[in-house]
């Protein structure tokens, strides 16, 4: 038995050695207590008991079969692995032949440049954004659509003919950025000479329209050394002038 005393009263008495942690009621005032471990009465409801941990199922015994693997070690003994020093020879002719591959599919700028300004003359938007700088997608986007635009009320001033297209690189290519020039021109079309002035009166409205259209296109190299378009750059100087 284990002499105690009521926290709250301090009536005392005793209880069996098994009742720790269990809930005990005062008989004089009625307080639920319980008795610690530690012999302490303690107000309150006694703490849940803990789980016993469960025991873990023993693993069932797992039997490797190794008799396939016999005379694998012969077998493999009787392999013949080619020489290191053709492996070497290989590696190298495959590393120069990438490397000429790589240098041939980089388009020098006045490439591109062109190929971004027969991309509007032909309404293409999907070719000048994927020649775009990383992050200048949309801005390329938008710059083309309203380039087009452009381009062809110029083609509407000249009776729907195909301006001149001239396209020069303005800048050292060899540094960190570059710009090229792109002109469409009404003169010099694929009549070869400027259109009668009859021919414009037929479209009153394109009366006052421009003879010419002149992009500055600005270009970035890549990760790769790839010249990109600078599609923000390029709308920014486009809407500035």
């Amino acid at each position: 038995m284990i002499e105690m005393s009521c926290p709250r009263c301090g009536a005392g008495g005793r209880v069996p050695n098994n009742k720790v942690n269990s809930r005990l009621v005062c008989k004089k005032c009625l307080q639920v207590f319980h008795l610690t471990p530690g012999g302490q009465t303690v107000l309150g409801e006694p703490p849940p008991p803990k789980e016993a941990p469960k025991a873990r199922a023993p693993r069932d015994r797992v039997e490797l079969d190794f008799s396939g693997l016999e005379g694998l070690g012969q077998k493999l003994s009787k392999l013949k692995l080619p020489d290191i020093k053709i492996l070497g020879v290989a590696s190298v002719v495959l590393l120069l032949v990438a490397g000429i591959g790589w240098m041939l599919s980089r388009e020098s700028l006045e490439t591109r440049s062109q190929r971004v300004a027969k991309a509007i003359s032909k309404g293409d938007v999907e070719t000048v954004v994927g020649l775009a700088l990383p992050g200048t997608e949309m801005e390329a986007m938008k710059w083309t659509v309203d380039t087009i635009k452009q381009h062809t009320e110029l083609k509407l001033s000249m009776g729907m003919q195909e301006p001149a297209m001239t396209v020069q690189v303005q800048s050292n290519t060899q540094g960190s950025s570059a710009q090229a020039l792109v002109q469409y021109k009404a003169e010099g079309g694929r009549r070869g000479s400027a259109l009668p002035t009859e021919e414009l009166q037929a479209l009153p409205s394109l009366a006052d329209a421009k003879k010419s259209l002149e992009l500055i296109l600005y270009w970035a190299p890549d990760t790769w050394g790839n010249w990109r378009l600078d599609a923000k750059k390029t709308a920014e100087a486009s809407t500035s002038r």
